[in-house]
C-alpha cells in the first residue's frame, strides 16, 4: 500500500457555558475535538468508503492495477444512491470504467472488489457482449447518462477507485 497517512484536521472548538460555539476571545472553557476521517489525501469519503477519480484514460486492467496500488479497486456500485455519487465525478466525461466485469466467465458479471452484485444499472440492451469482445463495464453517457454498458477491456477510459474502509 502506498499511502500511510489519513487526511485529517485537528482543531479546537470553543464552547461557552450554554454550549454555543465562540470565537477564541471570551473563552469560558474549551473542548478539543479531533476528526476521524479515514480517507487519504485527495480521496472523498462517502458511506464508509473512500473514492478518488482519475481523469487519465487507461485500459480496465491498467486502471484496476493502479487502484490496487492504492489498496482499492475500480469502483463497485451497490445502490442507486452510490451510482449517483460516482456518476457525479464521472459525468463530465463521455465514458468511464466501473469495476464490473465478466472476464472470469462470460455473462457472469462480478465486481473487481468481490462485492456482491446487488444493484445494476445497465442501459437498455446491455450488456450485449458485441463481437464477443466486451467484458468490462463502463458508464456510458452518450445514450444513457448514468447507465452502464459493456465494452472491450483494452479501451482507454478514465475511472474511479474505491477503498473499503
Amino acid at each position: 500500500m502506498y499511502w500511510t497517512a489519513a487526511f485529517c484536521v485537528f482543531f479546537v472548538v470553543f464552547i461557552n457555558a450554554e454550549g454555543q460555539f465562540l470565537p477564541s476571545e471570551g473563552i469560558e472553557h474549551f473542548q478539543q475535538v479531533s476528526c476521524t476521517s479515514l480517507c487519504p489525501l485527495y480521496w472523498y469519503p462517502h458511506n464508509g468508503n473512500c473514492y478518488r477519480f482519475f481523469g487519465m484514460a487507461m485500459s480496465w486492467h491498467e486502471a484496476e492495477t493502479l487502484c490496487n496500488m492504492y489498496g482499492g479497486h475500480i469502483a463497485s456500485i451497490s445502490s442507486s444512491e452510490e451510482n449517483t455519487f460516482v456518476y457525479h465525478f464521472i459525468s463530465p466525461f463521455e465514458r468511464a470504467w466501473i469495476g464490473l466485469n465478466d472476464v472470469g466467465k462470460e455473462g457472469s458479471f462480478v465486481w473487481s472488489d468481490g462485492t456482491d452484485e446487488t444493484f445494476t444499472n445497465w442501459a437498455p440492451g446491455q450488456p450485449d457482449n458485441a463481437n464477443a469482445l466486451e467484458h468490462c463495464g463502463e458508464f456510458y453517457n452518450n445514450a444513457a447518462p448514468g447507465q452502464w454498458n459493456d465494452l472491450p477491456c483494452n479501451q482507454d477510459r478514465p475511472f474511479m477507485c474505491k477503498l473499503h474502509m
